[in-house]
């Protein structure tokens, strides 16, 4: 995995993303965003989870404030001898943070650059599965778009043939959303590619340091993510 930097980066201290074909709008090929308000959602993070190619979880989940916890099975790629040893490494691991928000404001920037839009003040804070037409009416009186990106899920694997070494998987999607018309203007869907197995790290590997690698690798692929939803949402 290539390294890479981003402002991003140096808050979560950071594999390649494909993407679900954004819809053609006359929005993102002509000048209507221009000087037009552009804001964005915020949501509470996904469970970030570690599991191995078996199904044996590790239990080891990230809630959304950052901190880890640790239950009571071991994958056979975590070095642990016993539970409270597996619940002293968990608390050393540091925080790790959802870059959905760090994504949405690398993505107003980029509307900001190409279509002219003015960023809007604040942010709007979201349950979880909420429709569409409740951001819009939400939003409505905040900002006239409103770019909406959700972690759709993230963690860790292992591999089929080997248990004792870690893939990142990450996966958003983005759409932004005319509160007036409550229509999806613009969607775009970033999802990571496995890295090379002969180039994983083992799990105390990534957690060293206060899990530096891992945020390394976060950053990189919210880094790509931000590339692909540009390439798909700014034509």
């Amino acid at each position: 995995m290539k390294k890479l930097s981003l402002p991003i980066a140096t808050a979560l201290l950071a594999s390649g993303c494909g993407s679900a074909p954004a819809p053609k709008s006359d929005l993102i090929a002509g000048d209507a965003l221009r000087d037009q308000t552009l804001g964005y959602t915020v949501r509470s993070a996904p469970p970030f989870s570690s599991l191995n190619s078996a199904q044996a979880l590790t239990n080891k989940v990230i809630d959304a404030a950052g901190s880890m916890v640790a239950a009571t099975r071991l994958s056979p790629g975590f070095h642990a001898t016993t539970e409270a040893d597996a619940a002293a490494k968990a608390a050393s691991y540091g925080h790790i943070v959802d870059p959905a928000r760090d994504i949405s404001q690398e993505l107003v920037s980029a509307f900001e650059a190409a279509k002219g839009a003015r960023r809007a003040d604040g942010v709007l804070a979201v349950p979880d599965a909420i429709k569409v037409k409740d951001i819009a009416r939400a939003a409505r009186g905040r900002a006239r778009y409103m770019l909406d990106v959700e972690t759709e899920k993230w963690g860790l694997s292992t591999f089929a043939t080997d248990w004792f070494h870690y893939d990142l998987h990450y996966q958003a999607s983005a759409r932004l959303i005319d509160t007036e018309s409550g229509a999806v203007v613009a969607s775009g869907v970033c999802k990571d590619k496995p890295d090379d197995k002969a180039r994983a790290p083992n799990f105390d590997q990534l957690m060293i340091d206060n899990a530096a690698l891992l945020k390394s690798r976060i950053a990189t692929a919210a880094l790509e993510c931000v590339a692909t939803l540009k390439a798909k949402m700014l034509r």
